[in-house]
């Protein structure tokens, strides 16, 4: 993947004056670029006062004083802090998954950041559509089937050595809870991923400091 990938936004034309605080814009590769006002930033990186806003048929053209890291605007959070934060913007659309973290004081010590922790985690978070298709009985249970303990970037699912995937389409990751979870690898970034089958990835790559979230339609059985 060309690396200048993660500055470019596909389908948008931004101007300056159409940005505003805390806006997030996805890049071509599926980086977040989370827009800072008070100074103009770009993931913690200034934009140039002197080049911004150079307009060309196709598009327009924002310089930056240096090359942005895509964790920036996470370093220092947990994934319990994106958590929250993403179900902020997405409307309260996680607030069943958090009460079902809540519940559960092994899943809450997980998403939190611990000093000299440096092991990552990847979470699959269900919306509140996917849980209220589900029988309540045994949620509790299910709740560790959504864990995984490494750092799984969707980016980063066709540079996986192949001896750590079962082929080129196909990457198996085993969660928390004991189960296999079968995941896509799809070249094209842009075309929803499946897992297992039957489960979409809605929302993929939403950094933390802590590992990567992903926002799921069903809950992960």
């Amino acid at each position: 993947m060309d690396a200048s990938e993660n500055l470019f936004v596909e389908g948008q034309l931004i101007a300056i004056e159409d940005m505003y605080d805390g806006m997030v814009l996805t890049s071509l590769s599926g980086y977040p670029l989370i827009i800072q006002l008070n100074p103009l930033r770009v993931n913690n990186v200034s934009i140039s006062p002197e080049s911004r806003n150079e307009f060309y048929k196709n598009g327009v053209i924002h310089t930056l004083l240096e090359y942005p890291n895509p964790l920036g605007p996470w370093i220092g959070k947990s994934m319990s802090d994106v958590l929250l934060d993403t179900n902020d913007r997405r409307g309260g659309d996680l607030s069943r998954f958090l009460e079902l973290i809540a519940a559960s004081s092994a899943l809450q010590s997980m998403l939190e950041l611990h000093p000299g922790d440096t092991s990552a985690i990847t979470l699959f978070a269900p919306t509140n559509d996917a849980w209220a298709a589900l029988d309540s009985a045994a949620l509790q249970q299910l709740l560790l089937n959504h864990v995984v303990s490494g750092n799984f970037a969707r980016r980063f699912w066709t540079d996986i050595p192949t001896g750590t995937k079962v082929s080129d389409t196909e990457l198996i990751l085993e969660t928390y809870g004991g189960q296999e979870l079968h995941l896509q690898i799809l070249a094209n970034k842009h075309v929803p991923v499946m897992i297992n089958a039957n489960v979409t990835i809605l929302t993929g790559d939403i950094f933390s400091e802590q590992g990567i979230l992903h926002i799921v339609d069903k809950v992960l059985l």
